[in-house]
């Protein structure tokens, strides 16, 4: 990894029965970059995320992250080690107001863990009271304090995006992976998140991970692309390098189903 990686995926293998879902992938991410994941339906682009998030299991390879390998370690352990992510459709909790939203996605709280006594609930209330602090300054800077007290469900689908956003930078994360941030927005929205996204990435020297079907949106926010095909990787560089590259537009950008 170079002395900039802060995500290295090497040689990842995964199965499920007989269908090979990832097959001998490789990724690397830098720090403090916009890194795009791309290809076709079915490339095994889900599978990736799931499985450098904790959901799955790898069947082979290596997943090292900031120079840790977290390989098949379970979810909590790879959220505290650093790494967060968001759902196509956002996950949001319906009933719950949009601050009880960002505490829930508030970690390592001393009142969940077994410790001495000696903490006491005066240790428990400070966590608390710095969650409620860090919800609130996160309210205000995803223009999200409006909604504070306003039920989930009541939201926008822009703003259910932001809130989910939201949610993830609770966790302090190094490195965020946004699966499909577009999905079911209209462009004036796709626009919003964007700038959001290059925002937070500018001003709190956030990683992000993005697996996006929106080609437009990929190669003007991306500063590198990874393109996936049957499990593999089949081109890595700059937008203006994959865009060019012949086995990227025969396998995806060609295809009036991208």
């Amino acid at each position: 990894m170079s002395d900039d990686g802060l995500l290295e995926v090497r040689d990842l293998n995964k199965y499920f029965g007989g269908v090979t879902a990832v097959d001998g992938f490789d990724m690397t991410v830098e720090r403090n970059s916009i890194t795009g994941l791309i290809g076709p339906n079915g490339a095994g682009k889900t599978t990736v995320f799931r499985t450098i998030s904790g959901f799955h299991d790898p069947d082979g390879g290596k997943v090292v992250f900031d120079g840790e390998e977290i390989t098949g370690k379970p979810v909590y352990e790879i959220v505290e080690a650093g790494i967060t992510r968001t759902f196509q459709e956002a996950r949001t909790f319906p009933e719950m107001t949009v601050f009880e939203n960002l505490l829930v996605g508030k970690t390592g709280h001393r009142g969940e863990k077994l410790l001495p006594t000696t903490a006491g609930p005066k240790a428990y209330a400070e966590d608390e009271r710095a969650a409620v602090e860090h919800a609130d300054q996160l309210l205000g800077y995803m223009e999200l304090a409006e909604k504070r007290d306003q039920r989930a469900d009541r939201l926008a689908v822009g703003e259910r995006k932001l809130l989910e956003i939201a949610r993830a930078l609770m966790t302090n994360p190094d490195l965020i992976l946004l699966d499909e941030p577009m999905a079911g927005l209209p462009s004036d929205l796709t626009t919003d998140i964007v700038d959001y996204i290059e925002r937070i990435r500018e001003e709190r020297d956030q990683t992000f991970l993005i697996v996006e079907h929106d080609m437009d949106t990929i190669m003007n926010i991306c500063d590198s692309i990874t393109v996936m095909e049957a499990g593999q990787t089949i081109a890595s560089g700059t937008p203006e390098e994959v865009r060019n590259d012949e086995r990227v537009v025969e396998a995806y950008l060609g295809e009036e189903s991208a």
